[in-house]
């Protein structure tokens, strides 16, 4: 299969298991540029489990994802991590951080020395 022209991230045809029990069959879709894109679904319905597949967590039992139009698989984790953040759903992020700070931590791949942010990652705030 051909990654679509102007694709962000591409999903063909993903397939899931934990162990015997298939939780995602065949999931296609194209995000494009500007897109923004929302999972709702019932509790048990693969949300977690396509987040992880997405973000190289969880490996695929079959099809392909594409981000920017290269195979998520090839990517190492720092590369993956520079174009994927996932921030997990909680009611209290530990200790005492502000938003400024929970939204930094999408940036943790592209943050210095001892995770130091600097003057870009700030200005993307």
């Amino acid at each position: 299969m051909s990654v679509a022209k102007n694709s962000i991230m591409e999903i063909q045809e993903i397939s899931a298991r934990y162990g015997d029990n298939l939780v995602l069959d065949k999931i296609t879709l194209n995000v494009r540029e500007g897109e923004i894109v929302g999972l709702i679904g019932p509790n048990g319905a693969g949300k977690s489990t396509l987040i992880k597949v997405l973000s190289g967590v969880l490996r695929s039992s079959g099809g392909e994802v594409y981000i920017q139009g290269q195979p998520i698989i090839s990517l190492t984790p720092a590369a993956r991590a520079r174009r994927i953040a996932v921030v997990p759903q909680a009611r209290q992020l530990g200790g005492a951080f502000s938003v400024r700070q929970a939204v930094l931590l999408g940036r943790t791949a592209y943050l210095g020395f001892l995770g130091k942010p600097g003057k870009k990652d700030l200005q993307i705030l």
